[in-house]
Formats: C-alpha cells, structure tokens, sequence
C-alpha cells in the first residue's frame, strides 16, 4: 500500500483531512484519535455500558488493586518505578512523554 491508498482511509478515520488546492493536514482530532490508536481502543467495538459505569467499575477495583501491588513491593518494583517517572520527567518529544507515561504504567 502507497500514500495514495492510504490517504483516503486515514480521513475516513480521523487523523488526516485533504483540502483541496491546500493540500493534506492534520485534522483537529488528529490528537485524540492518537490518543485512541495509543491506548490500543478498538473504536469501532460495541459499547454496551456508560463512561459513567466504567468509572464506577475502576473505583470498585483500582484501589484493592493498588493495595495489593503495595503489600507486595519490593526494593526492586520501586527502584523501576522511580526510574519510569524520572524517564516521564524529560521527554524528548510529545510522544516520547505519551511512549514514557505508558512504559511507567508497566514499569512492573
């Protein structure tokens, strides 16, 4: 596949617009449809409950998962951990500090 092909499907889905006489751009939401492509979302999945529901599930389970993770820490899981952050700390690029942020959720 070419530029040609592509170009097409990319404004279909989001990141590119083509302007006649003007050229290719990125669109506005060049930036959120990264952020989607990022977090690895499938966009085109069903969606059977509300944002609202998925907030409610992540506060049910997010902090019995993190006490968990911080009964078992040790001298190694910190010492990764505070590297990941320092890594954050000094971006060489915007999506160096999207690659770092993600890296740090992983760090473990």
């Amino acid at each position: 596949m070419g530029i040609a092909f592509e170009q097409p499907a990319l404004g279909v889905i989001g990141p590119i617009s083509r302007k006649v006489g003007s050229g290719t751009w990125l669109s506005e939401n060049a930036a959120q449809f990264t952020e989607r492509i990022d977090a690895d979302i499938d966009i085109n999945a069903p969606h059977t409950h509300s944002f609202i529901e998925t907030i409610d599930v992540r506060l049910v389970l997010e902090p019995g998962v993190a006490a968990l993770a911080a009964r078992h820490v040790t001298e190694v899981h910190i010492k990764l951990l505070n590297q990941a952050l320092d890594a954050i700390l000094m971006p060489r690029s915007w999506i160096d500090f999207k690659s770092r942020i993600y890296q740090f959720s992983r760090a473990c």
